[in-house]
């Protein structure tokens, strides 16, 4: 083990690979969290609901600026029992925004104002649901941790 200023001497010097490990290690726990999420939603139950209404949201930055990011801004009802609950999510693991807006388009296209779709919700939680049992975030995960592993192990390579 080594002592704790050459540990420190090494991280100093190798600093880009231990940024990368940082960034593989938070990928992974995403995927992890993605898949588990995902895995949980393929067993919850289904009953109807009906979208109240879903828009894209051009979201904003810290100072209030326009990002160029575009969410989904959706709101449906559904009932489970004799108890109505309002959901506000299309994937389980919640709706990732991105800068492509034909994308975004494209997911909330089905679900259209007075439309009737199945709701997914968890037995335990009913309050928790979806719209589809795909779970959104894999990609953005991917990247993070493949992102983190050329930037972890490159600059050994290299030297």
């Amino acid at each position: 083990m080594p002592a704790w200023p050459e540990l420190i001497t090494w991280c100093r010097e190798h600093a880009v690979s231990v940024i990368g490990a940082i960034f593989a290690l938070a990928g992974l726990g995403m995927l992890i969290r993605v898949q588990l999420v995902g895995a949980a939603a393929r067993t919850w139950h289904a009953t109807d609901g009906i979208i109240r209404h879903a828009t894209l949201q051009l979201q904003r930055g810290s100072g209030g600026d326009a990002s160029h990011v575009w969410g989904v801004d959706i709101v449906y009802d559904y009932l489970v029992g004799d108890r109505d609950y309002v959901g506000q999510r299309i994937s389980p693991t919640g709706d990732v925004a991105t800068s492509l807006r034909a994308s975004m388009q494209a997911k909330i296209a089905p679900f259209q104002a007075g439309t009737i779709v199945p709701v997914y919700y968890d037995p335990a939680r009913p309050d928790r649901c979806c719209l589809t049992r795909h779970a959104d975030g894999t990609g953005l995960a991917l990247a993070f941790l493949l992102g983190g592993l050329v930037f972890t192990i490159g600059p050994l390579l290299v030297g």
